[in-house]
């Protein structure tokens, strides 16, 4: 009914919080990548990093497991941070050490004109920059090449081991791939008003889905099942004054407007059910149970449209 996108979205952003296997996957084997970089505990870490560059993961590791954990690298590093200590372990140009900021985004252009971009801290700061570019720069790439140098002027590299700083790692050194994995999900989305209208109400998970697919407009009123040609038409079975959307059987169905001025909810000409969440709270009924008895009454609107179409039930506002 809904896009498996939307639905894999967090309850927060508007979805319903399934989980997406290929993004949890990806999250997990930052574990191992993390594990790597902290390999006191860890003998298969230790046998990794005496057969790879660990800045890179480039080496004698072979396999499909190996080409995945290359392809999410660069995701660990933009989660992370590292105190550089020996250089052994940290990407020159993608990691973030020398500042706030990964080298290759600080000075794009002459990260364009760099031949050894999986080089080693390490590496660079023993051998110098000679050599790590073309042999013609642009004017462009010349002018960062002298502010890099600057930068380098002041970076020193000692024996102890480099060490990862992160928000998503807790005082343990474990990394919080669930908060990782919330960080992603999250990505390119809008804040959703809806959510706590629907997920922070006290009513059934059974109302609160049906509250969701009810804002998607996604229940199978007449109008999206004429779409489908499962109907001949799109008119209200009940009333019979106006095509059956989901505004119509919540809101402007004669039932429903009678129902909504009984309790005393006044309810705005053309009310949408996209912004059925700023509905204003009439006097009389408390302000932090509103949004369950909205959600209440608007599933048994619902039952009750069912009743009259399947069961030849009278529209009974008492009822």
């Amino acid at each position: 009914l809904v896009a498996w996108q939307k639905v894999c979205s967090t309850k927060e952003l508007g979805g319903l919080g399934i989980k997406d296997i290929a993004t949890q996957n990806i999250c997990l084997l930052l574990k191992l990548v993390h594990k790597l970089h902290f390999a006191r505990s860890s003998a298969w870490a230790q046998w990794v990093r005496s057969r790879a560059c660990i800045a890179s993961l480039k080496g004698d590791l072979h396999g499909e497991h190996w080409k995945v954990m290359r392809t999410i690298l660069p995701l660990y590093q933009a989660v992370t941070t590292v105190a550089i200590g020996n250089g052994q372990h940290t990407s020159f140009w993608m990691d973030a050490w020398l500042g706030d900021d990964a080298l290759a985004d600080r000075f794009p252009a002459l990260f364009s004109h760099c031949t050894k971009k999986e080089a080693s801290v390490q590496e660079i700061v023993d051998n110098g920059l000679t050599g790590a570019f073309v042999s013609r720069l642009s004017n462009v790439a010349s002018a960062q090449l002298q502010s890099l140098q600057e930068l380098l002027s002041n970076a020193t590299l000692t024996y102890q081991p480099d060490s990862r700083i992160s928000p998503f790692i807790d005082p343990n050194g474990k990394l919080d791939t669930g908060s990782i994995y919330r960080l992603l999900k999250a990505r390119g989305q809008a804040h959703n008003d809806q959510a706590a209208y629907i997920w922070n109400s006290k009513a059934p998970p059974r109302v609160q889905f049906f509250m969701w697919l009810l804002c998607h407009k996604r229940i199978q009123c007449r109008t999206n099942l004429l779409k489908k040609q499962i109907v001949s038409n799109a008119l209200c079975e009940i009333c019979s004054e106006a095509d059956e959307t989901p505004e119509h059987i919540i809101f402007g169905c004669t039932t429903a407007r009678n129902f909504w001025a009984a309790i005393g909810i006044t309810m705005t000409p053309g009310q949408s059910i996209e912004d059925s969440h700023r509905v204003p709270c009439p006097q009389g009924i408390p302000k932090q149970g509103f949004q369950t008895l909205m959600a209440l009454a608007c599933w048994q609107l619902w039952k009750r449209r069912n009743a009259v179409v399947f069961r030849d039930e009278g529209p009974s506002l008492n009822q």
